[in-house]
């Protein structure tokens, strides 16, 4: 899945752009909707520094991003309940193109 799919997803479920993402908003539902970006596209195999460039942000807020979405992962529900929103999402989007 390239870049600007994972972002169509993001925005989707949590209904912020890629303007906001890119902003230092410190904003719970602004700050979530990064770290979901940055989990997913890890996932997807991009390197911390190919997301930096992408959301235009230091290479220590994307480490920092990353190890905080795997703690809110871990303990917080209405987190999980977006990931999970946005990799249904994602299952929807690559079953669709298999089709």
């Amino acid at each position: 899945m390239n870049t600007t799919e994972i972002l169509e997803v993001v925005q989707k479920v949590t209904g912020f752009s890629l303007t906001e993402l890119r902003h230092r908003h410190r904003h719970e539902p602004v700050i979530d909707a990064r770290y979901l970006l940055v989990l997913l596209m890890v996932e997807e195999g991009y390197k911390h520094g190919q997301i930096a460039d992408t959301l235009m942000l230091r290479l220590s807020v994307i480490r920092y991003s990353r190890l905080a979405a795997d703690r809110l992962l871990r303990t917080d529900k209405r987190f999980k309940t977006l990931y999970l929103k946005c990799i249904a999402t994602i299952a929807e989007k690559e079953d669709l193109e298999c089709a």
